[in-house]
């Protein structure tokens, strides 16, 4: 072989073993760059003031919610005192209550998908150190941690607590004003409405199971049926003078509520109305 063939040759070689060596390197790192995907968690109401209670526990719920592009996965709840405890509900299922951390708290490794949404119900007992040192106002926290991304968030719960008061122990209906006046309406002008806030200021589920209007011409909308404690609702409340030619003069019609009220099974708010043509 002729000295040229010879230079060529071993040329040749060195070029595809620096090319193998060079795809290989960048089989090792040239890899799919693309950052993974990550959750982020949603927490609409970080802050929850209960206002003044009794002795009775009180529990509050924490809507929370994956908006990230990856799962979320949360690693650690935990509460600043061991009054508080607190707890994850997802697809109707509610994990074991966490409290403070003293090293030896369960992991509730829950994964939200993106989109997917859960609860973080919370508990406060007055009593957990003694009648003489419930009463008094109190702030207490809540630490969720999550691994994907790594961070820390917090949700507290304020009050201030009586151990004089009194709780309600059943639903209980209240509403903003029993009645509406609408006053001199012309019968040409068309229907005429009112909202009514209608509040359970009970401790217990107020259901409202049925409604009724004295009349044809009222109709009555609630924008919610079942009120938590404490919750409220509108009723819409519609009147039409024309409907059947109401005669002119000052009229009244009812509406009635029915509901799982022990005290208030059938509650009833009026409207009033003169026509005057």
């Amino acid at each position: 072989m002729s000295k040229n063939k010879k230079q060529n040759y071993i040329l040749g070689i060195i070029g595809v073993v620096a090319l193998l060596f060079i795809g290989y390197m960048l089989g090792q790192g040239g890899g799919d760059k693309t950052p993974k995907a990550e959750g982020k968690l949603e927490i609409l109401e970080t802050d929850y003031d209960f206002g003044v209670i009794g002795l009775d526990n009180v529990t509050h719920e924490f809507p929370i919610k994956n908006i990230g592009e990856g799962p979320l996965k949360i690693s650690r709840v935990a509460t600043s005192c061991g009054c508080t405890t607190a707890q994850l509900q997802k697809g109707g299922e509610t994990s074991v209550k966490f409290g403070m951390d003293h090293g030896n708290l369960p992991k509730p490794n829950m994964t939200l998908e993106p989109g997917e949404e859960a609860v973080v119900l919370v508990t406060y007992n007055p009593l957990t150190h003694g009648l003489k040192n419930a009463a008094g106002t109190f702030r207490r926290i809540v630490y969720i941690q999550t691994d994907n991304p790594r961070s820390e968030y917090e949700l507290s719960i304020s009050m201030k607590v009586d151990p004089n008061k009194k709780i309600v122990q059943n639903p209980k209906i209240e509403v903003n004003q029993s009645s509406y006046d609408f006053g001199k309406i012309n019968r040409k002008d068309g229907i005429v409405e009112t909202t009514f806030t209608i509040t359970n200021s009970g401790s217990e589920e107020l259901v409202i199971e049925d409604m009724s209007t004295s009349c044809g011409c009222t109709t009555a909308e609630l924008s919610s049926k079942t009120l938590k404690s404490g919750e409220s609702a509108d009723l819409l409340v519609k009147f039409d003078p024309d409907f059947h030619k109401e005669p002119q003069g000052r009229l009244e019609r009812t509406v009635t509520l029915f509901t799982n009220d022990p005290d208030n099974s059938e509650f009833n708010v009026d409207i009033y109305a003169e026509i005057i043509e």
